[in-house]
């Protein structure tokens, strides 16, 4: 899915998006995380939701980064993405 399929589809469920992985020279993208209030949220190729929840002495950062602060995540079907 093109960059700008994802950011809609990530809008659409009120969640930040935190950084997105491109494929080189094609701008789809591979994998995207972003967060909520409390929970990390990561995002497969194909828009598969997956979740973690964010330690209590993190939440309120403005400097969060799932990608390296998860250790294991949790598929979360709530949080897959639906592309119109």
């Amino acid at each position: 899915m093109k960059t700008q399929d994802f950011e809609q589809a990530i809008d659409a469920l009120s969640i930040e998006i935190d950084e997105m992985y491109l494929v080189s020279g094609y701008g789809d993208v591979k994998a995207a995380w972003g967060h909520t209030q409390s929970q990390y949220v990561k995002w497969d190729e194909f828009g598969r939701g997956f979740s973690a929840e964010i330690p209590e002495e993190r939440k309120g950062h403005f400097d969060l980064d799932p990608r390296h602060e998860v250790d294991e995540w949790t598929r979360a079907e709530e949080f897959d993405l639906k592309f119109e």
